[in-house]
Parts: C-alpha cells; sequence; structure tokens
C-alpha cells in the first residue's frame, strides 16, 4: 500500500482495518476511483516490474541472512 501511494490504507490492528474497510466500502464515488485506477498505479508501482522488484527482495533477503549468520558486507 505504501508503495502504491496509499499509506492511509494502512492499518495498525484488525479493527482499525475493519473500521477502513467500512468506510471505503461506505465511499462509493471514492471505491469508483480507486478502481479505476488501481491497475494503472499497479504497473507503475514496484509490483508492475516483477523482475527488478523480486531482485530487490532477494537482496533484502540475502542482507536479512548476513545478518542472522553475523557475516558483514
Amino acid at each position: 500500500l505504501q508503495g502504491l501511494g496509499e499509506p492511509e490504507l494502512i492499518t495498525a490492528n484488525a479493527g482499525a482495518y475493519i473500521d477502513k474497510a467500512c468506510s471505503l466500502a461506505a465511499d462509493v464515488d471514492g471505491l469508483a476511483r480507486f478502481r479505476a485506477e488501481i491497475r494503472n498505479r499497479i504497473r507503475q508501482s514496484p509490483w508492475g516490474e516483477p523482475d527488478r522488484f523480486n531482485r530487490q527482495l532477494e537482496q533484502v533477503y540475502r542482507t536479512l541472512w548476513k545478518r542472522t549468520c553475523g557475516v558483514s558486507s
């Protein structure tokens, strides 16, 4: 959600998630706009380039693994 430019959709717990979902569902015009724009926004986000996204994610995993093993970069 952060990568899509929607940080306000991130919630801290299940109750806040339910409240947010109900609020969004009640905003019919906002929901229609979101649906109309979301595919293009995904294409323009890191998830729209899966090869690049996967390379970056693999690098994060390597870094975390090295930290876990006590290996410095």
